[in-house]
């Protein structure tokens, strides 16, 4: 059960991280584009967002995307 507990933990602490990471793209009036299991990695004790590059497959990103993004990729893979 503790194990568990530490699983909860974790995976709310970094949801709010990626959700704080991708609030503040937004609050600048920017989208980010590509949020996906390619673009967020695991560092030691908290998540990175990594930006894309201009060779990624990006085309008129929009909050809104974004959004539908972080949402699909919380709910599926556990982030």
């Amino acid at each position: 059960l503790a194990l568990a507990q530490h699983f909860l933990e974790v995976y709310a602490r970094e949801t709010a991280e990626l959700a704080a990471a991708v609030a503040a793209i937004h609050a600048r009036g920017l989208a980010h584009g590509a949020i996906d299991l390619h673009h967020v990695v695991r560092g030691p004790g908290r998540l990175v967002l990594l930006l894309p590059r201009a060779s990624d497959d990006v085309a008129a990103p929009s909050q809104a995307a974004d959004l539908a993004a972080l949402a699909a990729l919380t709910a599926a893979s556990g982030v």
